[in-house]
């Protein structure tokens, strides 16, 4: 369902768009997991089932795909702020092969949201949350570790490059 999906060039139109407008948006950065090397990172989050998977930037949804194919879920959520890129997220939810899926895809949803905002939803949720911090701004950083925090007691976070700073939470794995 990605062939003809090229996630980076649709990023880069949406950045130009946005400069064009007069909108820089700092820390918003567009990457791609792979989904075999995705599926180590789950194994490391150990999910359950039942578990709520959210990927906060979920990008074309590479990620969230990858977890409900693979695990069978409670649910499955897709959160990103960049407009074209959410749709292509829902037209490979809407084309992927559910046949094999571990989870349903009724249980699968994408959102185009800013996952930061204070306030956000994704918190109540979820058990399982991946993130890509590498970019991140110091208050985008801050937003997440701040509504990380609000995650339920045993949720897992799996995040990039930049971890969190002096918040309550338990470092499991280093890769």
């Amino acid at each position: 369902c990605y062939s003809c999906i090229d996630g980076y060039a649709i990023a880069r139109q949406e950045r130009a768009a946005q400069r064009a407008a007069g909108l820089i948006v700092d820390g918003v950065q567009y990457g791609e997991v792979k989904p075999s090397s995705f599926a180590q990172v789950l194994a490391w989050l150990a999910p359950e089932p039942g578990d709520v998977f959210v990927d906060v930037g979920s990008g074309t949804g590479r990620a969230v795909l990858t977890a409900a194919a693979l695990y069978s879920l409670g649910g499955a959520l897709g959160i990103e702020i960049q407009p074209e890129l959410h749709t292509c997220a829902k037209s490979a939810h809407a084309k992927f092969d559910w046949s094999a899926a571990a989870t349903s895809k009724e249980r699968v949803q994408f959102c185009l949201e800013d996952g930061l905002a204070t306030g956000a939803a994704w918190p109540v949720a979820a058990s399982l949350v991946f993130c890509t911090t590498t970019c991140f701004t110091d208050e985008m950083l801050a937003s997440f570790t701040s509504l990380a925090a609000s995650l339920r007691p045993g949720a897992r976070v799996a995040i990039t490059t930049r971890g969190f700073k002096g918040a309550p939470f338990e470092f499991m794995h280093s890769a």
